[in-house]
């Protein structure tokens, strides 16, 4: 982009980038407010959007309200990368990413769906199953985002799927409302 005077396209890449970094790093803290998550995830969206131009767009609604609870920090990234790597890159013509988020009782629930080209039961039923021998590097940033979930805050915890084939695939990221100690402020 910088070889080819693209000078205002390089300048928003590179403050995306930066702003990418900075929440991943979030001064070594496990749990983030899901603001920070959602401004995360948001800064990756931009940088991909740029990189797929009109074969990417994306839409991102969360209310205020369930933005100060707490969450394990860069969970989103991982789905939505698969989301349009798997999904979207292979599907013909413009493909949609939506996050949404609502809550359920005591939990929050995170919501990543594509119209991708989706995949089928078995694919589907992998997908947090431990990788057979030899293809142990396909998936890690799914199962690990699940195991992290599980491990902080309990079995009953984690992601679960849905997929059509040919129409999409819908990504759920469960997890308690645990209220920010800052009070709603972020981090």
């Amino acid at each position: 982009m910088a070889e080819c005077n693209r000078t205002r396209e390089v300048i928003q890449m590179t403050s995306a980038l930066a702003k990418l970094f900075r929440a991943s790093i979030s001064k070594g803290e496990e749990l983030v407010p899901v603001e920070t998550e959602i401004v995360h995830i948001e800064n990756y969206l931009k940088i991909q959007k740029m990189r797929y131009k009109n074969k990417l767009d994306y839409q991102i609604d969360v209310d205020d309200s369930l933005k100060h609870y707490q969450t394990i920090k860069v969970i989103l990234q991982p789905i939505v990368e698969n989301a349009i790597y798997h999904g979207i890159k292979k599907k013909k013509g413009p493909g949609l990413i939506t996050i949404t988020a609502r809550e359920e009782g005591k939990d929050l629930i995170l919501r990543v769906s594509d119209n991708g080209i989706g995949m089928d039961r078995d694919t589907l039923r992998a997908l947090l199953e431990p990788a057979p021998p030899g293809r142990e590097g396909r998936g890690v940033g799914v199962r690990n985002v699940h195991e992290r979930l599980q491990l902080y805050f309990g079995k009953s915890y984690g992601l679960s799927f849905e997929s059509t084939p040919g129409e999409g695939t819908t990504a759920y990221i469960r997890f308690p409302k645990i209220p920010s100690a800052m009070g709603g402020e972020s981090a």
